[in-house]
């Protein structure tokens, strides 16, 4: 990592336990020398641009996994919500009828009808027989994305539609419709590479289309989080508020938002009040429902944080209520500023910042 513009100020950092390069090579290569810090590698994982330029990186590969995709449809109760906040994703695989290592679970419910319409569950499994996957160029993406589903929604698809004109997307069953459709035309989808496991369904590409926003949890609190979220949005009437919920454990990064030990990532995907060709009034309603997404979790006192490059409102009180305060050198934030204070000298930390991480309260740019 470049600190600063003389050649002693670059420094190369690694794990104490995990070292990387020879320390002879690093030290003729870095006169700045060579940092073996666990608690310093955790800070910069996450530096948002306040600690210097990443020159150089060393990344450890993998053996190119097969995994066979599954997408099923499934009816799901307080039960199911009971497995996924204790983690049992044995017993999840189980009532999918689904056999072997799950190594990739997603689900995506109707927000307007979560335990009555069968929700979406997408898997990914361990490729046993075959462990080294097939190498795809593309053809597994999915031909209709949704925003083009729902292009004409409104009368004529007009962007300037009176909103007293339109109808309910009703966006779960285009999604699902579009989903499953491409599901059976290309299934069996076995031994496939991770990076051809999740085409885009969302957009298809088209620039501007997408709002997202991310909010993680701890994943114990989902068997509340979910219905309560779901009772927020209900009265959302054109219905194109959707949301998907992952799985993220022992996430790294001092600054990660997913910081729970096991988290369950509630993603919101929808289309902009920007979108080609869409009313800008079902763009807004995502907006809303993101707002009433964190409007639930704070009325049932449940902690979430913000994902850092996506939307939602996440401001300087949020920041601090999550990470704590810079000055509080046993947070997260404090502990993440004393690192960005070690790295670099008083004059360089008035050149790497940012009017984001400045407007959230990380760093002072005076």
């Amino acid at each position: 990592m470049v600190t600063g513009p003389n050649p002693s100020d670059a420094v190369w950092i690694e794990r104490s336990g995990e070292p990387i390069l020879r320390r002879s090579l690093v030290e003729s290569a870095l006169p700045g020398g060579l940092i073996q810090n666990d608690a310093i590698f955790e800070d910069v994982l996450i530096h948002l641009g306040a600690m210097g330029v990443i020159n150089g990186v060393v990344i450890e590969l993998s053996e190119n996994t097969g995994f066979n995709s599954r997408i099923v449809e499934k009816s799901i109760d307080e039960t199911w919500l009971k497995l996924l906040s204790d983690g049992d994703f044995s017993a999840i695989g189980s009532g999918l009828n689904l056999k072997g290592n799950m190594a990739f679970y997603e689900l995506t419910i109707d927000p307007f009808a979560w335990n009555k319409t069968p929700a979406i569950h997408n898997v990914y499994l361990k490729n046993a027989d075959a462990p080294t996957a097939e190498l795809h160029s593309g053809d597994l993406a999915i031909p209709d994305a949704l925003a083009l589903a729902i292009q004409g929604s409104g009368p004529n698809g007009r962007a300037e539609d009176d909103a007293t004109d339109l109808d309910p997307v009703k966006i779960f069953e285009k999604y699902r419709g579009v989903l499953m459709a491409w599901d059976q035309e290309t299934a069996p989808r076995n031994n496939v590479a991770w990076a051809d496991l999740h085409p885009d369904e969302i957009t298809g590409g088209l620039p501007g289309m997408l709002w997202n926003a991310s909010f993680a949890i701890d994943q114990s609190q989902l068997a509340s989080a979910l219905p309560a979220i779901c009772e927020a949005v209900k009265h959302l009437k054109w219905q194109t508020f959707l949301f998907t919920v992952r799985f993220v454990h022992d996430a790294a990064g001092t600054l990660a938002f997913t910081r729970f030990d096991n988290c369950a990532v509630i993603e919101i995907d929808g289309i902009s009040d920007k979108a080609f060709r869409l009313p800008p009034q079902y763009g807004e309603e995502i907006v809303e429902g993101s707002r009433l997404v964190r409007e639930a979790l704070d009325k049932h006192k449940i902690d979430y944080s913000m994902h850092w490059a996506k939307l939602g409102g996440k401001d300087k009180t949020k920041v601090h209520r999550d990470f704590g305060s810079p000055n509080d050198t046993m947070s997260r934030l404090g502990r993440w500023t004393e690192t960005r204070e070690f790295l670099l000298e008083p004059t360089m930390r008035k050149l790497f910042w940012n009017q984001a991480i400045v407007d959230l309260g990380l760093v002072d740019a005076s």
